[in-house]
């Protein structure tokens, strides 16, 4: 799940976290799990991917493995 989240982070270039997260996984989660997610994790949804530490990516995978 990490190597997805990461990935998904950065498929859209100059993009805001949240956005590249929606069009990474946005057909199997939705909007409102995302958001919850990036919630979880404690991460502002308008950040940059390049501006997050590997712990706040490791919060994500983390959030998004519990999602259903």
């Amino acid at each position: 799940m990490f190597q997805r989240v990461v990935r998904g982070s950065f498929g859209q270039r100059r993009k805001k976290l949240r956005n590249s997260l929606l069009a990474a996984f946005g057909a199997t989660h939705g909007k409102e799990a995302i958001d919850q997610c990036l919630s979880r994790a404690e991460v502002d949804p308008n950040t940059r991917p390049e501006q997050l530490s590997l712990e706040q990516f490791i919060r994500l995978a983390d959030a998004f493995s519990q999602e259903p």
